[in-house]
């Protein structure tokens, strides 16, 4: 069953703030299905240094946003800027409605008296049969979305200038059941993003998040004679080459182990690494339903490249991609 995250933003410094939070429990309460997931912006937050990229991806992450515009809060009305942008929905609520700014007022959704627990109650179970109204619309939604996908033989895709536009730790952090990853080199997965955060980072986090997370990595034999031809391409030392083959799949490896003894809700690992000889033919990374494909060619890193971005629910995605990675699988050698 599908569950769905709802993400609530207020002035958490203000004193009334964990009253209301509480009063919105109810929520949770009457979700008999068990379907949501509600949790505070401001959660196990980072350092200081991450705040803003962390909450932005909380945010990115959240199917319905809370937002409590009471005292006109900046952070609160940033996460709300954050929330548009990503086109999410967003139930505003507050203690005064008329001191809410003018573009905001046609989402308000309830107006409370914090000082009334009848009135925190009626507000948290109007809010929960909004939710549920809005996730029959995203369902309906998904529903057309994946008709008009399966009937579809022609359709556009996104082509990025190079790998790290795509912001891939976007979609690993997000990532619920697959991550499969097809590479010659897992170095560019070490390499920070923002701040100090790596590409591993956001796997990691994920892995926390979604127990039914499995990830599978395919990566080439440091030792295998197409490491050589590969370095020959990129204009590098053979042995240069291998040894950060070798470095990066020994970080890998260490993390793999590490989350070996974490079985998925199957039974099944949920971390391993694989090793090949062969001539990559492709470089693919999937997450979920989407496919990022890196171009091989002489003289660039693939990262270097353009990368397209797949729904692999498309015609014939499946076939050239996931395929492709299940049959390498199965021959290759899995080291952990």
């Amino acid at each position: 069953m599908t569950s769905y995250k709802v993400l609530v933003c207020m002035p958490y410094k203000e004193k009334w703030s964990d009253l209301v939070w509480n009063s919105l429990q109810v929520i949770g309460r009457l979700d008999t299905r068990h379907r949501l997931r509600i949790r505070r912006v401001d959660q196990e937050v980072p350092e200081e240094d991450h705040l803003h990229a962390e909450i932005e991806a909380r945010v990115s992450e959240a199917h319905i946003v809370i937002a409590d515009v009471t005292n006109n809060n900046p952070n609160v009305h940033i996460e709300i800027g954050y929330a548009i942008a990503r086109k999410i929905p967003i139930f505003i609520i507050t203690q005064d409605r008329d001191s809410v700014p003018a573009h905001l007022r046609s989402r308000i959704v309830g107006a409370y008296d914090r000082t009334d627990k009848d009135s925190r109650m009626a507000l948290a179970e109007s809010l929960f049969h909004r939710i549920q109204e809005k996730i029959r619309d995203i369902e309906k939604e998904q529903e057309r979305e994946s008709i008009a996908t399966a009937l579809s033989n022609e359709y556009s895709v996104t082509c990025y200038a190079d790998r790290a536009a795509v912001k891939l730790q976007d979609y690993f952090r997000k990532a619920n059941e697959h991550i499969d990853i097809l590479t010659t080199n897992l170095a560019f997965l070490f390499e920070n993003h923002s701040g100090n955060r790596t590409y591993f980072d956001a796997v990691e986090g994920a892995l926390k998040r979604s127990s039914k997370l499995k990830v599978r990595i395919l990566t080439l034999d440091p030792e295998s004679d197409y490491a050589s031809r590969r370095a020959e391409q990129l204009d590098k030392s053979p042995a240069v080459f291998r040894n950060e083959l070798r470095e990066a799949l020994k970080r890998t490896l260490a993390l793999a182990r590490k989350y070996r003894p974490m079985k998925g809700a199957d039974g099944d690992v949920r971390f391993q690494v694989g090793i090949y000889k062969d001539f990559p033919t492709q470089i693919t990374y999937r997450v979920d339903n989407w496919v990022f494909h890196s171009v091989v060619a002489r003289g660039l890193q693939s990262r270097r490249h353009v990368t397209f971005k797949l729904d692999a629910r498309r015609a014939g995605v499946a076939e050239s991609f996931i395929n492709h990675f299940a049959s390498l699988w199965r021959e290759t050698q899995t080291t952990v």
